[in-house]
């Protein structure tokens, strides 16, 4: 899927960085494209805490485990499934439907973290959204700043996510907290490498689509937003789970 993503995005093109850029800069271009991460983020942050702290997430959940654990795993699997999708369908997808598809995905992402925002306690979250914040931008930055070339660690991150995702499944049957915390850690490392990944591959966006397909380069910022967002959140919720502690202790 990594391959086939990156190869519709100038993956396997030779990207000039001298070409002459158009009225949007690339640096314009990389802002918008982070502004829709942010606006996103805002959408699923806000959702979740109107359902956390109204309560009614809680009496969703109460005594219903089953619930829970589909809750745990749409993260992982909304990564996989919906960046498939979006990257097969976007070619003939409208903007505003490549916008109003992610503002939506969103808002039902707020689900999720509204059961994260019940279990653990406030000042847990504000600690690992703090830390979150550290590490995406930094590694975002680096890779935007210092122009990394990350093209080929992209199969080696999906494999890995793969194997993640197994992972996850196995311990919810056997319930390991040593399991957990390595799990965990591998999830931290994998989506930071996916944050440098996914901020390299910017640049090359912006410079296949700039000069020659106007419409599907708003269509690609939005498909790169949705995939930092994704980035920022799954390590947010991995983060999470390492230093939080439960709201009933």
């Amino acid at each position: 899927m990594e391959q086939n993503r990156f190869q519709q995005f100038g993956g396997t093109q030779n990207v000039s960085y001298t070409a002459k850029e158009p009225s949007l800069s690339v640096h314009a271009y990389a802002a918008r494209t982070f502004a829709w991460m942010f606006i996103g983020l805002l959408v699923t942050f806000g959702i979740a805490a109107a359902l956390a702290y109204t309560g009614f997430m809680e009496r969703l959940l109460s005594g219903n485990r089953g619930l829970s654990v589909v809750v745990t795993l749409i993260p992982l699997i909304a990564m996989i499934v919906i960046s498939m999708v979006l990257g097969l369908r976007l070619q003939k997808m409208r903007v505003a439907t490549a916008r109003i598809l992610f503002l939506v995905y969103s808002a039902v992402m707020g689900i999720t973290i509204a059961f994260y925002l019940v279990y653990f306690d406030v000042r847990s979250v504000a600690i690992a959204l703090g830390i979150t914040a550290v590490f995406f931008g930094s590694l975002a930055a680096l890779s935007y700043f210092m122009k990394w070339e990350l093209r080929s660690i992209g199969p080696v991150l999906f494999a890995g996510l793969i194997a993640l995702l197994i992972l996850t499944i196995v311990n919810i049957f056997l319930r390991m907290p040593m399991l957990q915390t390595i799990i965990c850690y591998v999830g931290v490392g994998i989506f930071l490498g996916y944050t440098a990944y996914d901020t390299a591959k910017i640049r090359d966006i912006y410079y296949t689509y700039a000069n020659n397909d106007s419409a599907m380069l708003e269509k690609a910022s939005i498909f790169a937003a949705f995939q930092l967002y994704l980035d920022f959140l799954n390590l947010f919720l991995y983060i999470l789970r390492l230093v939080g502690s439960r709201s009933s202790d």
